[in-house]
């Protein structure tokens, strides 16, 4: 049977990829306090999904662009299409992360592996994200209460915490699990007020009988900020 080239269906179906991968990346963003992985899993996901979100906006307002040229920059696509983000604003740090995710610094640790140099785990993704994401997220958002075990003498765990340091403590390890958790919902929070601009504008090419509406795929991800900082999943 032949490979059909309805454009109508390629672009019905590269919408739902990235719509998956944004609601895959946001619901592992929700998830880092269970494990480190998380991280990875939600950049990966994330920075994927701008990626492919900008990249068709391009092509539906200038179909005879080469998209391949445009590589993996985030902040080029950005500026290509001309949203506009307060440079000082949390959602633009999260773009630019995303953004040196992409590009090359999610292989930090193997380059690390490979030639021992220490400094390159200054821009290690995951510490990275904890210094400039979320403590300034917990600076803006402090818990309001945490719970805090008495100290436990007969229980020893070893645990490192984003920056690597090391937890040894029962109680250490059951506040900072706290503290992570707190600060995931706004770092969902944030990246969804990230994603609503492009969203929007994608949703400016609704419709047939050229396009397909755009806006039935992403109808979990056009939404204010107390659904996206309550909500663990996006699809649903």
């Amino acid at each position: 049977m032949p490979i059909t080239t309805s454009k109508f269906n390629i672009l019905n179906r590269e919408a739902g990829i990235i719509a998956e991968l944004l609601t895959s990346g946001l619901e592992n963003l929700r998830k880092v306090s269970r494990g480190h992985a998380f991280y990875y899993q939600s950049f990966y996901s994330l920075s994927t999904g701008l990626e492919r979100l900008m990249k068709l906006i391009i092509h539906l307002e200038n179909p005879s662009a080469n998209l391949r040229t445009h590589g993996h920059n985030l902040e080029n696509l950005r500026q290509t299409i001309g949203i506009q983000l307060s440079p000082t604003s949390l959602e633009y740090k999260i773009l630019l992360f995303m953004n040196d995710f992409a590009s090359g610094e999610r292989y930090s640790i193997v380059d690390y592996l490979s030639d021992g140099d220490s400094m390159r785990l200054t821009n290690e993704p995951i510490i990275k994200f904890y210094n400039d994401i979320l403590n300034e997220v917990l600076t803006a958002h402090p818990p309001n209460s945490i719970r805090i075990l008495p100290p436990i003498d007969f229980a020893l765990v070893r645990h490192t915490r984003e920056d690597l340091s090391q937890i040894n403590d029962l109680g250490d390890l059951l506040v900072h699990g706290q503290i992570i958790e707190h600060a995931s919902k706004y770092c969902v929070m944030y990246t969804g007020r990230l994603l609503q601009p492009f969203i929007e504008r994608l949703r400016t090419h609704d419709g047939p009988p050229n396009n397909p509406y755009f806006s039935e795929h992403f109808r979990y991800l056009r939404q204010i900020d107390d659904y996206f900082k309550n909500r663990k999943t996006f699809r649903s």
